[in-house]
């Protein structure tokens, strides 16, 4: 893999009725991510008050300091959220968000046979042999 480091790979869901304290946990859990590591974290995080890739709160947003938070979260770990299509509806609550944009190839959604679409992103990895 470029750079030789090693590659995470986490998952987030957080419910759509919840409080802070999800991201207050999430937060914490980055925090303890070794430093030397690319990290890649996707998930529905039910936060669709965003307009991505340019992070506005929208007008009708329920509740926009948890959309704040969430913001702040992932840009103080370094990284950058990818999906710029809509997940859902309207809205773009499936996201995925990386340490290290130069292994980014692409990102899309698929339709399929749900009320969310998928969400995949292609990368540049090469494993060791």
């Amino acid at each position: 893999m470029k750079s030789c480091k090693p590659l995470l790979i986490g998952s987030y869901y957080r419910p759509y009725a919840s409080d802070a304290e999800s991201l207050a946990q999430l937060d914490e859990s980055l925090t303890r991510l070794p430093k030397n590591c690319h990290i890649w974290l996707a998930g529905d995080v039910n936060l669709a008050g965003v307009e991505w890739p340019s992070t506005n709160i929208k007008p009708n947003c329920p509740s926009p300091a948890q959309h704040n938070l969430f913001i702040d979260i992932v840009a103080n770990h370094g990284m950058s959220q990818i999906v710029d299509q809509l997940t859902r509806g309207e809205n773009t609550p499936d996201l995925i968000a990386v340490n290290n944009l130069t292994l980014v190839n692409r990102s899309e959604t698929l339709p399929v046979i749900s009320d969310h679409n998928a969400v995949f992103a292609e990368i540049d990895i090469k494993p060791k042999r």
